[in-house]
């Protein structure tokens, strides 16, 4: 089955969830899930740090178009597919920005972090930490939901870590994965102890003749801690 434009505004719509059982009956079902996953990629995902800064800058259009993207310096054929990324994560609607949208751009970063699951659902389905999975774990399920190549599989892969590094998860799950790096870091230094400077231990033999006088002894042994110690 090819592309569908109609089949992609219907999975990108937010309640799709909530469609009649006969027009979701009417759908191949499997390329429904598949064309989810597949649509969010853009092969500008270099450009996405620079886009999602930028966001937080300009004002909110009445509609993200290509001539908006255009006018906030995105004018390349590639640039245009970060669109469809916008409305994937949900900021935006049939082109016109959502308050995610305007929930990010004031600040509130773990509304990507929303977004992200929202927009990766097969990911999600599988671990509920996907963002913080290796890339040959969530490889593996982007090929069993995807008719798409590996160059096109790999691409979401791309756009998907690019977003995940510009959001802000939960606490739950920062929390978590801070007091693990405090574990391993105790850990660590609890197995591999600080290595020290290297010592010198030397020990002295003293042979004191009985002959010697109270005084001389004395002034031996003081001789000796004005050398060792620097006493004077």
């Amino acid at each position: 089955m090819g592309f569908s434009p109609i089949l992609y505004a219907i999975t990108r719509y937010p309640y799709a969830d909530t469609l009649s059982a006969s027009i979701r009956g009417s759908i191949n079902l499997e390329f429904f899930e598949k064309a989810m996953v597949m649509a969010v990629q853009t092969k500008s995902f270099g450009k996405l740090s620079e886009f999602f800064s930028k966001l937080s800058q300009v004002a909110v259009p009445e509609q993200a178009t290509t001539a908006w993207l255009k006018s906030v310096g995105y004018a390349s054929s590639y640039d245009a597919t970060i669109l469809k990324v916008l409305e994937a994560l949900g900021f935006t609607a049939a082109k016109v920005p959502t308050s995610l949208w305007r929930d990010y751009r004031s600040g509130n970063k773990s509304t990507l972090a929303d977004g992200i699951v929202r927009a990766f659902p097969e990911l999600y389905k599988v671990y509920d930490k996907a963002h913080i999975q290796k890339d040959v774990d969530l490889e593996k399920i982007l090929k069993n939901n995807s008719d798409q190549g590996i160059e096109e599989i790999q691409l979401s892969l791309r756009t998907f870590r690019a977003l995940v590094d510009l959001a802000k998860f939960s606490e739950t799950i920062e929390s978590a994965q801070s007091s693990e790096s405090v574990a391993v870091s105790v850990e660590s230094q609890s197995t591999h102890p600080r290595t020290k400077s290297p010592s010198v231990h030397i020990d002295l033999q003293i042979h004191i003749s009985p002959d010697l006088s109270s005084e001389k002894i004395d002034g031996l042994f003081e001789s000796m801690a004005k050398h060792l110690y620097g006493n004077s």
